[in-house]
């Protein structure tokens, strides 16, 4: 009864929020400019750094959002507009810093169980199947057999692309040409250990196992899905 509880709550905090979302979408106040392409190397550098504060904003909102935390988001554009704008503050220094830390606080207290719901997935795409090998939080998986592995120092193309189990994509490469030894990142040194040429493999894991070995965006967050997939011709 109480899990159910709090998956009703969480709903409804989810509900909320995208209902706001879309209402904010809606009001001119703050709908987006039509978008124009920079032209300047000042106006290019600008649009850049804007999408890079934005992509590390989505996944503490999302974090937000998925530990079911309720949020204006209204007030959320009119924080980052007014901070952005003029450096100043409604709220005085000493309610933020409450604030953000009981906000802080309620993510790390839901933290476990959104790892847990994240382990859930991850399983999901690893059931009845036999793994080639288990190692460091990442399953690896035939995906085309061959004959024969890689020898130390064989030159082949590989591409690679690494995503999130809702599809976004983190890393796409194709046909890069790659000397086969351990000076390679750690999951591609891996990947490439179980296959030879013309062969496939792809790897599962939950983001928190590998953020150490391998560079994630900000914006994935630690209970989400990675999927790798490696090729070599």
């Amino acid at each position: 009864m109480k899990n159910e509880q709090q998956e009703k709550r969480l709903q409804a905090s989810s509900d909320k929020l995208t209902a706001e979302l879309e209402t904010a979408k809606k009001q001119p106040v703050v709908a987006a400019a039509p978008l124009t392409d920079p032209k300047s190397d000042a106006e290019r550098d600008g649009y850049m750094l804007g999408q890079s504060i934005a992509s590390n904003a989505v996944v503490q909102l999302q974090m937000v959002k998925d530990t079911g935390l309720t949020i204006s988001l209204e007030q959320l554009i009119a924080g980052f507009s007014t901070q952005l704008q003029t450096g100043t503050s409604v709220m005085n220094s000493e309610e933020m810093s409450r604030r953000y830390a009981a906000m802080q606080e309620a993510i790390n207290k839901n933290m476990g169980s959104l790892i847990e719901k994240g382990y859930a997935r991850l399983n999901k795409q690893l059931d009845k199947r036999k793994s080639l090998l288990t190692q460091n939080g990442v399953h690896w998986f035939t995906v085309k057999s061959v004959n024969a592995k890689l020898i130390p120092e064989q030159q082949v193309q590989v591409s690679v692309k690494v995503s999130t189990l809702s599809g976004k994509v983190i890393n796409d490469f194709a046909d890069d040409k790659v000397v086969f030894d351990n000076t390679l990142p750690p999951l591609l040194y891996e990947g490439m250990s179980l296959t030879g040429t013309g062969g496939a493999v792809e790897g599962w894991a939950l983001a928190k196992d590998i953020f150490e070995r391998e560079p994630l965006p900000p914006w994935v967050a630690p209970y989400d899905v990675i999927h790798y997939q490696l090729a070599i011709k």
